[in-house]
């Protein structure tokens, strides 16, 4: 189970050193993390501070909108698969590694989603727990 945590917490840590900030999507607002993170939108959450703080409730909600920003992704990356396999008039044959480009990164947003549910579950049996 740390392995599992300490790699979940890796994959967090390459988004936020690289400075990625997950654009949550303009059709669904994602739920602001629960207190005392309440006020700030998901993007602003400090989860180095939530962690040190043992702050279990607010990184469960973090992690839980990311997994919804990265199902966002995943549908638009289906839809503009979709729109790629039907557009083969503008591509000239290009159109199928097109498609195939957004099925792979449909695939990975997918992954990476079901990544911070595990994290999220975890945090939240730890918020269960009062750790």
């Amino acid at each position: 189970m740390k392995k599992f945590m300490i790699s979940g917490l890796s994959i967090l840590s390459l988004f936020l050193v690289a400075g990625s900030k997950v654009a949550l999507s303009a059709d669904k607002p994602a739920a602001a993390p629960a207190a005392p993170a309440a006020a700030a939108p998901a993007q602003d959450f400090d989860v180095q501070k939530a962690i040190a703080a043992g702050d279990h409730k607010g990184l469960a909600a973090f992690y839980k909108a990311q997994a919804q920003a990265y199902r966002d992704k995943a549908a638009k990356h289906e839809n503009m698969h979709a729109d790629y396999k039907k557009s083969h008039v503008h591509y000239k044959g290009m159109e199928n590694s097109l498609a195939a480009h957004c099925a792979i990164l449909k695939e990975r947003a997918l992954e990476t989603a079901k990544q911070y549910d595990a994290l999220a579950a975890e945090e939240e049996k730890l918020a269960a727990q009062g750790k």
